[in-house]
């Protein structure tokens, strides 16, 4: 099973790939951002990643894509903008026929720490001991894409 992790952003948007052997064991990783530039327009930015999110998904082919719920941002104007663009996923989703489900961060955490309040440090931490994870510096939004995926594998696998 490959499972597509999704950290919604404006400026930039982390993505990660987990692909899932049959007995439940992560064969490999891919992530990475996709970076929108502050000096274009709204539209021209949304094109943007739109063609990026639809070039990862003819790619990597997930089986499901999981994405990191925003329920509210400190700048109103950013979350209209991230609601923008997870519109844009859920189209693409829909398009390209692969399922799509929301998971809220302190779900994401509980399932991967057990502690819906965990720091990014213990997060990652977790990662770490449960994923074949390169050591190599990753953006937080990259390693927060690596964590709903993995967390979108748990509570796949939970409600079989």
């Amino acid at each position: 099973m490959r499972i597509l992790g999704i950290d919604s952003g404006f400026e930039k948007t982390g993505y990660a790939l987990l692909d899932f052997g049959k007995d439940g064991t992560c064969k490999d990783i891919f992530s990475g951002v996709i970076y929108t530039a502050k000096q274009k327009s709204l539209s021209e930015r949304i094109l943007h990643f739109a063609s990026q999110m639809q070039n990862i998904l003819r790619s990597m082919e997930p089986d499901k894509i999981f994405c990191e719920q925003v329920f509210f941002l400190n700048n109103k104007k950013t979350a209209i903008q991230v609601a923008q663009f997870q519109g844009v996923l859920i189209f693409l989703s829909e398009k390209n026929s692969i399922p799509l489900s929301f998971i809220p961060p302190a779900k994401v955490k509980k399932t991967i720490t057990g502690n819906g309040r965990s720091d990014k440090k213990a997060v990652e931490k977790m990662l770490y001991l449960e994923l074949p994870l390169a050591k190599r510096r990753r953006e937080d939004d990259e390693t927060d894409a690596v964590a709903v995926a993995y967390a979108g594998f748990i509570l796949s696998k939970s409600k079989l």
